[in-house]
């Protein structure tokens, strides 16, 4: 499933702001020749005046501008994290939000929002369990394994990188070498991986088995309880054997 096209880029007028996260409308500036000066102006990019394509785009929520120069963010420095799941509740997003516009200045950081998105997002799909670990141990049966290792990776980290890196201190090495950002990459996404298998799976596997008539759903569903009703039957039955053996 496609993410929203939230990625910061010159000139656009709306991308996840590097500072605060949200995605909101950007004010597009640019540098132009004023007499013997310079000043801002919002005039359009082809305006022969314009300086080595400088410019400047103000957040429309925050307040806060980013840089630019011939496309590339000059300051903050830009994420490399692509945006939230489009189906990603609120208040799971607004913390990877977050995560992804602090993870260029501190990965520590980064790890501790995004363990946090995770677990508001296994409570709004359902998953039950008292902390994180336990509801990513229940998820186990709905996910890849792949999946699972790596939501396990992701809250194992979450917590070491702040609180005890000798919980973990091989993971906290490779998450923080900043010759292998794939890596890292790879654990705070895994957000947007687990909403797409527990969230945005589900719904359109839903919108889709509801397309076939209801009397070929009620066949199927009847075939499945029926093979539910053996199999507990059989389970019944087996556990007297096993105890008189």
């Amino acid at each position: 499933m496609s993410q929203p096209d939230g990625k910061p880029a010159q000139g656009k007028k709306s991308f996840y702001c590097p500072h605060c996260g949200v995605l909101a409308q950007q004010s597009d500036s640019r540098l132009v020749k004023e007499g013997t000066g310079t000043v801002l102006t919002s005039r359009s990019r082809r305006d022969p005046r314009s300086i080595a394509q400088w410019s400047f785009s103000r957040c429309g929520v925050c307040e806060n501008i980013a840089v630019w120069h011939d496309n590339q963010m000059i300051y903050p420095t830009a994420s490399t994290l692509p945006g939230p799941h489009e189906d990603m509740p609120p208040e799971a997003l607004q913390l990877y939000s977050e995560a992804a516009a602090v993870f260029p200045h501190s990965r520590r950081a980064a790890a501790a929002l995004a363990r946090g998105a995770l677990e508001r997002l296994l409570r709004h799909a359902g998953v039950e369990g008292r902390d994180l670990s336990e509801l990513i141990v229940n998820t186990e049966s709905e996910v890849p394994w792949a999946l699972f290792q790596l939501l396990t990776s992701l809250r194992v980290l979450g917590n070491s990188t702040l609180h005890d890196e000798q919980g973990a201190p091989e993971l906290v090495a490779v998450y923080l070498d900043e010759d292998d950002a794939e890596i890292a990459e790879t654990i705070i996404t895994v957000v947007n991986e687990a909403c797409e298998a527990l969230i945005a799976v589900p719904k359109r596997a839903e919108r889709i088995y509801n397309a076939i008539p209801k009397a070929k759903r009620d066949y199927v569903e009847g075939q499945v309880d029926g093979v539910r009703k053996l199999a507990a039957a059989a389970a019944e039955h087996a556990e007297p054997e096993a105890s008189a053996s």
